[in-house]
């Protein structure tokens, strides 16, 4: 949800429209995400476990946080200093510095 919100405001501030195709596959991203979690929960039950479905939901949870972080630095919004340095040690990771 947070992360529909920034995006449209980001998509808004870049003179970019909405287009109801690209909605169309965030809410089909969304739906497969729903649907992941609920077979990780089946296997969990299947098996007695607890640690998929959870494992699974961590995933998707920071997933979802570095979308919404992403959108914010498009928009030029201010970061706290924690999350600048961890943003910067991943892309170094991702540069292979």
């Amino acid at each position: 949800m947070v992360y529909r919100i920034t995006a449209s405001i980001w998509e808004q501030k870049s003179i970019k429209a909405l287009k109801s195709s690209k909605g169309f596959w965030v809410g089909m991203k969304k739906f497969f995400m729903i649907l992941t979690v609920f077979f990780a929960h089946r296997i969990d039950m299947a098996f007695d476990i607890n640690w998929l479905m959870t494992g699974t939901l961590y995933f998707w949870i920071g997933n979802e946080l570095i979308s919404i972080m992403e959108n914010y630095a498009r928009m030029n919004m201010n970061f706290p200093e924690p999350f600048k340095k961890w943003i910067d040690g991943l892309k170094g990771k991702v540069e292979g510095n």
